[in-house]
């Protein structure tokens, strides 16, 4: 028989019980030893160092860890996994979707070559410098009005 020191990595699937941001990791409950809960394990990101990109667990969403067989506090959250209840927003294979608990909805059709946004609240752009929006149309529509603000607006 082989001491868990003793083992190699292996791959545990769990549910998140607790989230930190500050430290962009969770706690996770294996239920295949008993309910075990892992110590903080980080959750793996694309980007850390210069370029940022942050993603979260939710408490009780589905995960997949790769524990290093030394115990569990020695591991790292991989992902997460779609399952019979949660299922993804759009199911095709030609769109590339972000969809947020709100209702926000980010989709790129690669098929029809359309970025479509849908946010439920305001949207802001913020620039240093210049913003340009250049298409062969432009139209914009406001539900219930249009407001320009500038000390100076050239229009040809």
């Amino acid at each position: 028989m082989r001491n868990e020191n003793e083992l190699g990595a292996i791959l545990r699937i769990g549910r998140v019980t607790e989230w930190d941001s500050g430290k962009h990791a969770a706690r996770v409950s294996f239920w295949d030893i008993e309910e075990q809960e892992s110590d903080w394990l980080p959750l793996l990101a694309q980007h850390t160092h210069v370029d940022k990109h942050e993603g979260y667990a939710d408490v009780g969403e589905k995960v997949v860890c790769l524990m290093s067989g030394q115990g569990d506090e020695f591991g790292v959250i991989i992902g997460s996994f779609y399952d019979e209840v949660n299922v993804p927003e759009v199911q095709a294979q030609e769109k590339q979707t972000v969809a947020f608990g709100d209702g926000t909805l980010i989709e790129y059709d690669r098929s029809s070559h359309e970025l479509h946004i849908h946010c439920k609240g305001d949207i802001t752009i913020e620039t240093d410098n210049t913003l340009k929006l250049k298409a062969s149309n432009i139209e914009l529509e406001g539900m219930e009005h249009i407001q320009e603000t500038a000390p100076r607006i050239d229009m040809n």
